[in-house]
């Protein structure tokens, strides 16, 4: 059998020794669990004002002057737009700023 290292993981040392020499009895598939993106709320909130007014996201990085991978990030939850943005996208969805800040500093 197999032994795990001193410690207590299991080395790509460990597993290549024991691939040589015969003693690997068993795989261990590690399975990546999927997780949210941190700002998977923003994303979202984001998603159904651009609902709201019928804005797609090609549009909304037109709007905004800023690339299409830009808002995607935004929308996907991976970056939060800074206060300029935040104060544009208030302007495009008809809120008042600090409606949009109020929701970002909740999240924080």
């Amino acid at each position: 059998m197999f032994e795990i290292s001193k410690q207590g993981n299991i080395t790509f040392r460990d597993i290549i020794y024991a691939l040589k020499n015969g003693k690997l009895e068993f795989y261990a598939f590690i399975e990546k669990i999927p997780t949210k993106p941190k700002y998977y709320n923003f994303g979202k909130h984001l998603e159904e004002l651009m609902d709201e007014k019928n804005i797609n996201r090609p549009a909304l990085a037109g709007i905004m002057r800023r690339k299409k991978s830009t808002i995607d990030s935004y929308c996907n939850g991976y970056r939060l737009p800074s206060r300029i943005n935040l104060v544009k996208l208030s302007k495009i969805f008809g809120r008042d700023s600090h409606y949009l800040e109020k929701y970002l500093e909740s999240m924080l």
